[in-house]
């Protein structure tokens, strides 16, 4: 198995499971259902450190494709910029879940450091949805008006 193909695999995982993870945090919040609401904190903290190795195999993914007749550089690079932002902004999910969790006694951090996991989820989530629909264009040109040269 190379890179480009664990790339392919792994970048799924933030993609469809944040989503989750946060609605059931959302959940548990609502209800008040202190040992989901600890759960879902774990599993959003794991979900968004599967951002690492989704992040770096990008480059030995991108070296695999590069040369290939049907992908554009401008797309891989306009995927590239993104990327970077989704990882800074899933790695604050990430820091905030861990934090909450280590301070979870604190009635105030249990509100607001709830609240704050879920506001970064919800923009860590679109920018991973926009990257991945950026990176599906790389070798799926039916998903671009543009021509490859």
């Amino acid at each position: 198995m190379s890179f480009g193909h664990l790339h392919l695999i792994l970048n799924h995982i933030p993609i469809l499971a944040l989503p989750v993870v946060l609605i059931f945090l959302i959940y548990a919040s609502v209800k008040n259902l202190d040992q989901v609401k600890r759960f879902s904190l774990l599993m959003t903290l794991v979900t968004s450190i599967i951002i690492l190795p989704v992040f770096f195999t990008g480059e030995p993914a991108e070296d695999s494709v590069r040369e290939l007749p049907s992908v554009s550089k401008s797309v891989i690079h306009e995927h590239e910029e993104s990327a970077e932002v989704s990882l800074v902004l899933t790695l604050l999910v990430c820091a905030s879940s861990l934090l909450v969790l280590l301070t979870y006694n604190k009635p105030l951090t249990i509100r607001y450091g709830t609240s704050l996991v879920l506001l970064l989820g919800f923009i860590a989530m679109g920018s991973l949805i926009y990257t991945g629909n950026l990176g599906g264009k790389i070798r799926h040109i039916e998903f671009t008006s543009e021509q490859v040269e």
